[in-house]
């Protein structure tokens, strides 16, 4: 029983990362087609923080 809640937990984390990714990707090409520049990292990508 374990192990199946793990894995729904798993799935349900796949899927989400999964979103993620198609929605940034959707945006990426937006602006590709508006002819304008896309700089947002992929969401499974870190994003630096500013050094103030």
């Amino acid at each position: 029983m374990l192990l199946y809640k793990r894995k729904q937990r798993d799935d349900r984390k796949s899927t989400e990362v999964y979103e993620e990714v198609a929605a940034w990707d959707r945006r990426r090409k937006e602006a590709e087609n508006r002819g304008e520049e896309f700089t947002e990292p992929p969401p499974t990508q870190p994003q630096e923080k500013s050094k103030e």
